[in-house]
């Protein structure tokens, strides 16, 4: 899931939940 590169790390901590 990568539809920002800038927000690829916001994206990844809110698929952990």
């Amino acid at each position: 899931l990568a539809l920002m590169a800038t927000d690829q790390n916001q994206i990844d901590t809110e698929t952990q939940k």
